[in-house]
């Protein structure tokens, strides 16, 4: 079962995806794939 601390780590985790996405560090393709491992 999922944590709240746990929820909190996801959320940090996509927000750090996105920024990398957003300022052209990854294709979003790669941002794509990393999130479905996140959220897996």
């Amino acid at each position: 079962m999922e944590t709240l601390a746990d929820s909190g780590d996801v959320v940090a985790r996509l927000e750090r995806l996105a920024t990398l996405r957003d300022s052209g560090v990854l294709t979003e393709e790669e941002f794509a794939a990393e999130k479905a491992k996140i959220l897996s």
